[in-house]
């Protein structure tokens, strides 16, 4: 399940969010709506039981380590989530959106890659990656946090 910039907004057929979970080989639980950007119920989440929750940071916590664990946690503590096996595993991860722009989609694939199936990518570090690419084409400059917590 993508959570997107509202809680329960997700991305659905239209969407580059449904591409792009597609293109790290993922399934969409909202993936057959035809809204690109529907507001789906919480029994509508519970029901689908996702394996993986993604939450995009709001721009209030980009870059922001501390905003990054609240907004998780606010997802964690939601109590219609709490049977969902995202949460009682653990698997709730919140991004900061710029890794999925320009240069840095390919980052952003492996980070998705690498939650969706972590087995298949267990030699990749798409973190230290990452900071290899800000290092060579971005002058060094990085924010506190891209993804949290690391997949």
């Amino acid at each position: 399940y993508i959570e997107w910039w509202a809680p329960w907004q997700s991305f659905a057929i239209g969407s580059a969010g449904n591409k792009i979970i597609y293109d790290a080989g993922g399934i969409n639980i909202a993936g057959e709506i035809n809204n690109p950007a529907p507001i789906l119920s919480p029994e509508f989440v519970v029901d689908k039981n996702p394996d993986i929750i993604l939450r995009m940071a709001p721009i209030n916590a980009i870059g922001n380590l501390t905003a990054f664990k609240a907004v998780r946690n606010e997802i964690l503590n939601r109590p219609e989530l709490r049977e969902v096996k995202a949460v009682k595993n653990g698997k709730v991860y919140v991004y900061d959106p710029v890794i999925l722009e320009g240069l840095r989609y390919p980052i952003g694939l492996l980070y998705w890659a690498k939650c969706f199936n972590p087995n298949l990518f267990a030699d990749i570090d798409p973190e230290a990656l990452h900071v290899q690419l800000i290092q060579k084409y971005f002058g060094g400059e990085s924010r506190e946090v891209y993804f949290y917590p690391s997949p």
